[in-house]
């Protein structure tokens, strides 16, 4: 074969003796390879997985490195065989330089003994060119011997390589995290992966796998080490611009030396919310994630500006944790490609348009795409802590301003319902509120989420404060919520970069979802649950005064639930000497005049404020009345008074401690017009107690309709409220048609099936039969409140006025035929007079004469309340509306109390202890 001068580029070196050969590219695509052996020559090898290096292989191999790799040279070839070349080598260097000979100089290499010079049919008689330089060779090598040099030295150098990952990675990138480490690259994955020699001392090397951050080339065709060679059959199909990447890579890198940056270990793309985090430790790990830098820039900046890569959001939190100046930073590299964009370079050739792919939504500082729609607004409730409503002023300024419920973009948090992060769903809403509640905030729309099933559009946003911090970060800085990790093409956040380096920065210090304890949801007892639950946290809250709280939900201006955060105890708050509008709470109802308005105003100024509460009493149903204070000091009740949106409570002002400043703010209230006296004419003062306790009739004359009665039930009273009873009216001395209805209910009810309707459906006003537990008997009755979770209802028996908690399988759909007959059961009070209640001394002795007077008795309306007067235990009640239509009543009455003063009766025994 013809020893025709060839030139090629050493794209790397195998050994002293071993070469990889390549071309020039054509047209853009990476040239082929060959392996060439220098002829004659047998040099040390390096080593591998199974075997060390053998003496003197690295440093030969740097050598050859520093002095050919990359550099184009011209080679003689004079076999092949197994489509391997052998030949010599010669550097294309001035004046030319014999590699072969250069290197049995140093002692790099050994000659071959009987090995035939040349090809066979260049053989003479005499002395060949072939056989003059193998002469050559062999002076050389002896006087490398007698040098001592390379091979030849009588010590070998001490290097321990280690060409496994490293037994404990997390251990070795704790070591090296973060620092500058020289180290030379071995060989080329793909573009964006590498296997580098860390040098970690003269004597220690350490080869790793290591991914480029932030950057993700296409694959590379993966050839099967058979037909290392063969560019189509053996070869894996790679992606696009794959192998073109790869060769860009080796072209810069492959045998440099550079700096290499270990930054983390690979993890999942996001924190598990469903198990606990695990440890780097417990990861199988194959590579590092780092960074690569050569003297001449950043090969992953270069990737990109070429379109040979595109940017890993996921990887900002890595890059986050790295000083520029090392290469860290997201920045750059938005920066670069950015500009392979811009000239459709790479793969961007085959995109239709650069807007459609995932990174458009970046411009070179990671910001949203220009044009995206910003508003500003007051957080006015915080429902989860990842989705706010922002109230803004509405598009049509003549309607005031609306709501709008946004969600944050690009995060995510745990379920409030996980039994194991429960809990930081919980403190993420509470930070969420404590940080944004009632704030101005300025909003950017990222993306909107298209409506899913059951699932309604939403509004995916940034949110940040007066001072520039983004509500997001608030939460992920403290391991409250996971940065989602987009697919390719997907909308994201503006500040996803930023959001990327909180995340990381609390995985590093292992908070809330990254740590490995647990978070169980909190478990908050509701106190108004049942009437007996409230009573008994009454005493003690009544003097413990003002109390901290938080207002978690708004059911109308004067109605809330009210959250303790210390004790994990929620319960219902009617605000006490005032009554306010209602609202429309199912559908079909109507909104009382100005409700809508005074539950505006309340959830404007107190939805999930801090407040404080100061209990008074209870009600029936188990909520409690008191007053909620705004700032220690604002009382809310009077605000509203004061704006016109609720007015006094005639039946209860008095017993109220700010039942003055309540009246004084009415009165100015009527007189400004305001709301609900807009139409208010002045009247006599008479006239205006009767409007305000919603009395219309001006003109009232003494009712003389006597009816024959039984008191059926008899209520204690609670706290200070009057006591309160039902009663049955009589036909004859009895009621013939509840008579009739139970002889025939309690035969249906003997045979009657089981409803197919679940308890657990019936809702609160829902006509049904329940069992009562004293007989066992089915009665007619009402469902007040449906405690599904504990298989429970609280029912009111219609026909006779008691109550009681029954079990849900004590409870049948009510038969139609049984509905025709009205409630029998009325409720009722005392006229003119006010039991002494449970909070004063006198209170059980005057409800148990009253009971006296008339349990089991056949009474008639009206003519019954003298005795319990004289007696002393019960007060006249000088605020009634219809006082001045009974002026004899209340003139004998006042007889009657005069009488129990003389006589020292009941709560008179030491003398007068009422005001008048």
């Amino acid at each position: 074969m013809a020893s025709t001068p060839m030139k090629a580029i050493v794209k790397s070196v195998l050994s002293g003796d071993t070469l990889i050969l390549r071309g020039r590219p054509i047209n853009g695509q990476p040239p082929k390879e060959r392996t060439l052996h220098l002829a004659g020559l047998t040099a040390p090898r390096i080593g591998s997985r199974d075997r060390p290096d053998e003496p003197w292989a690295f440093e030969k191999i740097s050598h050859l490195n520093y002095s050919l790799v990359h550099g184009q040279h011209y080679f003689l070839h004079y076999s092949i065989r197994w489509r391997v070349w052998r030949g010599s080598f010669v550097s294309d260097s001035n004046p030319p330089v014999d590699v072969a000979l250069e290197i049995v100089k140093n002692g790099w290499a050994k000659l071959r003994e009987n090995t035939k010079p040349g090809n066979a049919e260049d053989e003479t008689d005499g002395e060949s060119p072939e056989q003059a330089r193998r002469n050559q060779l062999k002076e050389a090598e002896e006087m490398a011997r007698l040098e001592g040099k390379g091979l030849w030295s009588e010590t070998n150098p001490s290097l321990e390589v280690n060409y496994s990952m490293p037994e404990d990675p997390a251990a070795f990138l704790s070591e090296y995290k973060g620092k500058n480490l020289d180290a030379v690259i071995e060989n080329v994955s793909n573009g964006t992966t590498v296997r580098a020699r860390l040098l970690l001392s003269p004597n220690q090397h350490q080869l790793v796998t290591l991914t480029m951050a932030g950057v993700r080339s296409p694959r590379s065709r993966q050839y099967s080490p058979q037909t290392q060679a063969d560019n189509s059959t053996a070869a894996n199909e790679g992606e696009p611009f794959g192998d073109e990447a790869k060769f860009f890579t080796e072209c810069r890198l492959l045998q440099r030396s550079v700096s290499v940056v270990l930054i983390s270990l690979p993890t999942p793309q996001a924190t598990s919310l469903t198990s606990q985090a695990q440890s780097q430790q417990s990861l199988v790990v194959s590579s590092f994630i780092g960074i690569v830098q050569h003297p001449a820039g950043s090969i992953a900046a270069l990737l990109l500006a070429n379109g040979l890569a595109r940017v890993v959001d996921w990887h900002a939190g890595f890059l986050s944790s790295v000083p520029e100046q090392q290469g860290g930073g997201m920045e750059r590299l938005r920066k670069a490609e950015a500009e392979g964009k811009a000239s459709r370079r790479g793969h961007w050739k085959l995109i239709a348009s650069p807007a459609g792919d995932s990174s458009a939504a970046h411009d070179s500082t990671g910001a949203g795409a220009p044009g995206k729609m910003k508003f500003e607004g007051l957080v006015s409730r915080v429902w989860t802590g990842d989705t706010l409503s922002i109230r803004v002023t509405s598009a049509n300024k003549s309607e005031g301003q609306e709501e709008r419920k946004v969600q944050l973009s690009s995060i995510r948090q745990p379920r409030p319902t996980d039994p194991k992060f429960g809990g930081l769903a919980s403190d993420a809403r509470e930070l969420l509120r404590r940080r944004l509640i009632g704030k101005q905030v300025h909003v950017s729309i990222d993306y909107v989420r298209p409506r899913e099933g059951d699932y309604e559009e939403k509004e995916c946003v940034t949110i940040k404060l007066p001072t520039g911090i983004n509500a997001a970060n608030l939460l992920l800085e403290r391991g409250y919520a996971t940065v989602l990790r987009h697919r390719q093409g997907e909308d994201r956040s503006q500040d996803y970069d930023a959001l990327m380096a909180t995340e990381m920065k609390a995985q590093t210090e292992g908070k809330g979802l990254h740590s490995d304890k647990e978070f169980p949801p909190p478990k908050i007892t509701d106190v108004s649950e049942s009437s007996s639950r409230a009573n008994s946290y009454l005493s003690g809250w009544k003097r413990q005064g003002k109390m901290p709280a938080v207002v978690d939900y708004v059911a109308s201006g004067s109605r809330f639930k009210i959250w303790l955060p210390k004790q994990d105890l929620k319960f219902t708050l009617v605000l006490s000497g005032i009554k306010c509008p209602k609202t429309a709470r199912h559908p079909g109802e109507r909104n009382e005049p100005f409700g809508a308005e005074a539950l505006d105003f309340a959830n404007r100024n107190v939805m999930q404020r801090d407040v404080e509460v100061e209990i008074e009493s209870t009600d029936k149903s188990g909520g409690f009345i008191g007053g909620l204070f705004l700032n220690k000091t604002d009382n809310f009740a009077l605000q509203l008074v004061k704006e016109g949106l609720a007015s006094c409570n005639e039946f209860s002002l008095d017993r109220s401690p700010y039942g003055k400043e309540l009246k004084t703010a009415e009165d100015q209230a009527k007189l400004t017009h305001k709301n609900l006296w807009k139409n208010f004419d002045e009247q006599p003062s008479e006239s205006i107690a009767q409007i305000s306790s919603g009395i219309k009739s001006l003109a009232i004359k003494p009712n003389f309709e006597y009816i024959d009665l039984i008191i059926s039930d008899i209520r204690e009273p609670v706290d200070s409220s009057d006591v309160s009873f039902s009663v049955q009216i009589l036909k004859n001395g009895g009621i013939p048609e509840l008579t009739s209805l139970m002889t025939d209910f309690a035969v249906y009810h003997r045979s009657a099936p089981i409803s197919s309707t679940a308890a657990s459906g019936y809702r609160t006003g829902d006509l049904v039969s329940a069992k009562f537990s004293v007989d066992n008997a089915w009665y007619r009755a009402k469902i007040r409140k449906n405690l599904a979770h504990k298989k429970e209802a609280e029912v009111v028996f219609i026909d006779y006025g008691n109550s009681e908690v029954v079990s849900h399988s004590n409870i049948r759909s009510l038969d139609p035929r049984f509905k025709s007959l009205p409630p029998q059961a009325k409720e009722a009070t005392l006229s003119f007079v006010k039991l002494l209640g449970p909070d004063t001394e006198y209170g059980s002795e005057a409800l148990d004469r009253f009971r006296s007077l008339v349990e089991g008795q056949t009474l008639v309306a009206n003519i019954d309340y003298r005795d319990p007067t004289q007696n002393g235990y019960a007060l006249i009640n000088l605020r009634a509306p219809y006082k001045s239509a009974y002026q004899d009543q209340y003139s004998a009455l006042e007889d009657a109390k005069k009488e129990a003063k003389r006589n020292r009766a009941g709560a008179y025994e030491f003398g007068d202890a009422f005001e008048d």
